[in-house]
């Protein structure tokens, strides 16, 4: 269920939504948390849990906002509706660097080649009253010891890489290209493997007539990851089935 509908509203009180939490230096005082429900609201704001800094400092909802920051939202299914029975929905966000630079507390530096950030990702499900059902309807990308998200120690680590500078200046990796109808053509480069996946990570069967088109015109409307294995490497692809 989605009952806020306002930038900045406080989503994680009772709204069905993502939430990626992000700390640029590393150290457990200061981070980033941004929320988009499955209605396409988002809010952001910065934590402090530290002692250090005050209790749940930092700024608050309506006190910082990431300029610049777009989401979308696609629900498979129907918002608020109760009757029928919903598959999912998927949630893209952008976040420019420009936007994270006047993060107060936060040490935000502009990441390079093999800078790490550490961070976290979690969906809510509300619709099953997940105060009641914590082990099924909060979930967590990064394991926690106990429950609730707010534990910055321990967050994932992640590395930024530079593409560009891969030193095998000859690697060809295969490329797609959009035919429409939801049909996409891939380059012949030997390919191996076709695998594609949702967006949280679970792999969907998908059967190719042709071996150089990926037709998903029957697939379910969502956001998809296409990893295309040759045997000089792997390349990863976003499709949008409409």
């Amino acid at each position: 269920m989605n009952t806020y509908f306002s930038k900045d509203d406080p989503l994680y009180n009772n709204d069905d939504l993502i939430e990626i939490f992000l700390d640029f230096d590393g150290d457990g005082k200061d981070y980033v948390e941004i929320g988009v429900s499955a209605a396409n609201i988002n809010y952001d704001l910065t934590v402090c849990p530290s002692v250090t800094c005050g209790s749940w400092g930092g700024s608050g909802l309506s006190g910082w906002d990431i300029v610049g920051l777009e989401t979308a939202a696609i629900v498979t299914g129907t918002l608020n509706n109760l009757s029928d029975v919903d598959e999912g929905y998927t949630i893209e966000v952008k976040i420019p660097f420009s936007g994270l630079s006047s993060a107060p507390g936060s040490n935000f530096e502009i990441p390079t080649n093999g800078s790490t950030w550490r961070g976290n990702l979690y969906t809510i499900d509300y619709s099953s009253g997940a105060a009641k059902d914590a082990a099924n309807d909060y979930l967590s990308w990064s394991t926690l010891p106990a429950f609730g998200f707010h534990q910055p120690n321990d967050f994932a680590t992640f590395q930024f890489v530079d593409l560009l500078n891969i030193k095998d200046a000859t690697l060809e990796l295969p490329v797609i290209t959009f035919l429409g109808g939801n049909k996409w053509s891939i380059s012949n480069k030997e390919i191996l493997d076709v695998s594609l996946f949702d967006l949280s990570g679970k792999e969907i069967q998908i059967t190719q007539n042709d071996a150089d088109i990926i037709d998903l015109s029957t697939f379910s409307k969502a956001i998809y990851l296409l990893v295309l294995g040759t045997k000089e490497g792997m390349s990863t692809h976003k499709v949008v089935v409409k």
